[in-house]
């Protein structure tokens, strides 16, 4: 009987260790998504072109969110931003939590496969938050 009950009480901890990473990975997303927000209006302007991910694959999620984060350092500084949204925002799309919240339910391992950054068309500051807020929004609903 006792080893029953010790089986059921390890199922249920494991189960609510499990949803609340999973909360702390979507509540993750929800932020980065309304820094993201902010960061496009205060770049909406800029006549930059960058190299924007395409068509992001089952298996290119994290490799496009490298070459999300890449291009904004190369084109806006933002690791040393005096802004203190763009630099928490840069920061956010680096951490461990963001990173295997977006690699969650990738299907395959074939990321060697993937597009290079730099090989990706580049498109205007528009587009390349539009593409950034999909695949976060894709991310986001692969965790629901």
């Amino acid at each position: 009987m006792k080893l029953i009950v010790l089986y059921l009480l390890a199922v249920c901890c494991y189960s609510l260790a499990n949803t609340s990473q999973q909360t702390i990975e979507q509540r993750k997303l929800k932020e980065i998504l309304k820094d993201l927000n902010g960061v496009q209006r205060s770049l909406q302007h800029s006549t930059m072109m960058l190299n924007t991910p395409q068509n992001i694959g089952d298996h290119c999620s994290v490799s496009a969110l490298e070459c999300f984060q890449e291009e904004l350092e190369d084109h806006f500084n933002m690791s040393k931003s005096e802004d203190r949204t763009q630099k928490k925002f840069f920061r956010s799309l680096g951490r461990q939590i963001t990173v295997s919240a977006v690699k969650l339910g990738e299907q395959g391992s074939a990321a060697s496969n993937c597009t290079k950054c730099n090989e990706y068309p580049k498109e205007n500051v528009a587009q390349f938050f539009e593409k950034m807020k999909s695949l976060i929004q894709m991310a986001l609903a692969r965790l629901n």
